[in-house]
């Protein structure tokens, strides 16, 4: 915060939460500048034919930054309670449940909205600004103070007595008003650049799935003599590529779980992979390890290092198949398969096959009419698997390797600034609200030109 003043004069507060405040700041709670009103409980039919079916607001709509309207329910309200619970611009609505705290500014998104119990409705007293307690929210929130009150240990709930007795600062409403102006400029530019490197990463994802698509179908020979694969979605390949249906080159295994009462079974230092392990291209571990003694009294077996596992039952396949190849020994759960194609770089060819035509693979593996989504196995192995000569196929996977590589660490360079862009944020809000920086003198720049610009490059 070097680039900005501190003020000429600062005292003690008497809450572990604050740090010193300028001179002329009050110190007081939420309740002191705000009306804080709990929502209505739900209600699905009406009670007397004065009651009206509206739109209400649920913990899921509050995000920061603004009011989520992809999905509003309705509900009943009668007279008195459309004229206490009726949403004005201005009025902050904080989540009571769930990601405790987290709140918005209601701006009018809709003609006629309300609230239900899971928010707290805060609205200003006088000329108290509600942007400023929006970023008070966010200020405690980052601090853990929320968190600690509400007691995370159980099912937290943030309740209305708690948002009224939350500590507060009371700058002047005039310099309220300038913080929150200052904070609403600066961490919209934040919040742009956050974007782009967002936007950067999307682009890596894509373009790694062009280059890996693109090797495992075409090879890295652009004047090699082509043929029809005979898959649409597949096109052509090199003309001397083998084309082979998966249950013909490799041997599928499937897993089981042993029993869970039998604690012998359990806590060994076999790995038994499933799902939730599934998060990167290789395996050498797992949450839970069996037991010898479990291998021998259950459906799963052992399968040895460099096969492709690959998740057949889990919702995850409503969008993606996570594919991996172990490293180490391991043992499979129901829900996994491996495809032994005995041979590690055919297995490793084959993930990356998977990986690039993740999309065309998803239509036509996916049991259809099955309650959990699965892949049907008579579906996998007749894909057609493009297999070039083990020579280039090694060519293959060392380019991936390389290119892959190269946008592994784009990437995360901007996962990192995203974090560092986040973090400036967070400590800029705190600063600005607790009086650690002086905005006073503060005015919004003439960049409207140079964010045109922006906008027309993004």
């Amino acid at each position: 915060m070097g680039k900005y003043q501190a003020y000429p004069e600062y005292r003690e507060t008497r809450h572990d939460l604050l740090p010193p405040i300028p001179v002329h700041w009050m110190t007081g709670q939420i309740k002191n500048a705000h009306d804080v009103v709990l929502g209505k409980m739900l209600q699905s039919d009406a009670k007397t034919p004065a009651d009206r079916l509206l739109p209400y607001l649920r913990a899921a709509n509050v995000n920061w930054g603004g009011v989520d309207l992809s999905t509003v329910k309705e509900m009943w309200f009668s007279p008195a309670e459309r004229k206490a619970l009726r949403l004005m611009v201005g009025d902050v609505v904080i989540s009571e449940g769930g990601d405790v705290g987290r709140s918005a500014v209601w701006q009018g998104e809709l003609p006629e909205c309300y609230f239900q119990n899971a928010i707290n409705r805060a609205r200003p007293k006088g000329e108290h600004s509600s942007r400023y307690l929006y970023y008070w929210m966010s200020f405690i929130k980052s601090a853990g103070y929320i968190d600690i009150i509400c007691n995370k240990s159980t099912i937290p709930h943030y309740t209305a007595e708690k948002v009224q007795g939350t500590p507060f600062l009371f700058p002047p409403a005039g310099e309220q008003a300038g913080i929150a102006a200052f904070l609403d400029h600066e961490t919209a530019k934040i919040d742009r650049l956050i974007a782009k490197q967002q936007r950067l990463i999307e682009l890596l994802k894509e373009k790694r799935q062009a280059v890996i698509s693109h090797a495992v179908t075409k090879g890295l020979n652009p004047d090699a003599p082509m043929k029809d694969s005979g898959v649409e979605w597949l096109g052509e390949v090199p003309a001397h590529w083998r084309l082979e249906k998966l249950k013909y080159t490799a041997i599928f295994k499937g897993g089981g779980t042993p029993s869970k009462d039998s604690p012998e079974y359990w806590g060994g230092d076999i790995p038994w992979v499933s799902p939730k392990d599934m998060k990167s291209r290789y395996v050498a571990d797992s949450q839970d390890k069996i037991t010898v003694e479990a291998i021998a009294a259950s459906s799963t077996s052992l399968i040895g290092p460099g096969q492709v596992l690959v998740v057949v039952r889990s919702g995850i396949l409503q969008r993606t198949i996570p594919v991996a190849v172990n490293l180490v020994e391991v043992t499979l759960n129901q829900d996994m398969k491996a495809i032994d194609f005995r041979d590690e770089t055919r297995s490793e060819f084959f993930s990356y096959f998977v990986e690039g035509h993740e999309d065309n693979l998803l239509l036509e593996w996916r049991k259809q009419g099955a309650t959990v989504e699965s892949i049907e196995q008579e579906y996998l192995g007749n894909t057609m698997v493009p297999m070039p000569p083990p020579s280039e196929m090694m060519e293959i996977l060392q380019f991936l390797n390389g290119q892959l590589e190269k946008y592994r660490l784009l990437t995360e360079k901007a996962t990192r600034a995203i974090e560092l862009l986040r973090e400036h944020r967070t400590a800029l809000i705190s600063a600005a609200v607790t009086g650690k920086i002086d905005v006073r003198g503060w005015q919004k720049p003439n960049t409207e030109p140079q964010e045109a610009a922006e906008a027309a490059s993004a």
